[in-house]
């Protein structure tokens, strides 16, 4: 028998591992070698911002740069930040991989020495905003307490006490309304300015139907609409 040769237990030669060569590796098995050590699964949530984020058992964590790439391997860090960086890193293979709506990437846990307890609700408390900047941006949107005390009823019983302030998500509701209708504003003038390069003095309505008939910004006469939305 030749050295390198592998002996089954009836005596048949069965392989010869000498002619591979050393740090010889099939891709397929290497493949596998990574799966099975990158075998835990990070599903993608949404920041409020709309940036990708991983959770895991009630840890979140962001995509450091582009920087901390190595051979299809990405480095994501804790995204809590109250008590100084938190230390916490999970390495992830770069692949988006997807369920049903559900996408996720398969990694492993580089350092779970959290300096914060998880927090598995966070995700209901970012639903409940979501919903509130949404109500905001309806046609005809809902007085403030109505409209939080939608969001605010979609939030987990054991996520309230985290949530937050009636007071706080109403300013938030606020904002996003103001935001809508400036929004709007600045639409109907853009369609005000269209109207003006057809000729000297059109009359026209204000385009959130709020004011009098007026005369709107055309090229010789420059008289503007006052309403506080337009």
């Amino acid at each position: 028998m030749n050295i390198g040769e592998e002996i089954s237990d009836e005596g048949e030669v069965v392989s010869d591992i000498s002619e591979i060569k050393e740090g010889e590796i099939i891709a397929g098995d290497q493949q596998n070698v990574m799966e099975n050590e990158y075998n835990l699964e990070f599903v993608e949530v949404k920041s409020g911002r709309g940036r990708s984020l991983l959770s895991r058992l009630g840890f979140e964590y962001y995509f450091e740069n582009e920087s901390r790439t190595m051979e299809g391997v990405e480095y994501w860090r804790c995204v809590k930040r109250s008590n100084g960086y938190c230390t916490g890193r999970i390495h992830v293979l770069a692949e988006w991989r997807q369920l049903n709506e559900i996408r996720y990437k398969l990694g492993k846990i580089a350092n779970a020495a959290h300096n914060h307890p998880a927090d598995p609700e966070k995700q209901s408390i970012r639903d409940a905003i979501e919903k509130l900047k949404n109500l905001a941006g309806m046609e005809n949107p809902l007085i403030t307490r109505e409209a939080v005390d939608q969001s605010r009823a979609t939030i987990n019983m054991a996520a309230r006490a985290n949530a937050p302030s009636t007071s706080a998500m109403s300013r938030t509701y606020q904002r996003a309304k103001r935001r809508t209708q400036e929004e709007l504003g600045d639409r109907g003038l853009d369609r005000g300015l269209e109207l003006g390069d057809r000729g000297p003095s059109v009359s026209a309505h204000c385009f959130l139907s709020t004011c009098a008939p007026l005369i709107i910004f055309f090229k010789n006469n420059t008289s503007l609409c006052n309403c506080l939305l337009c």
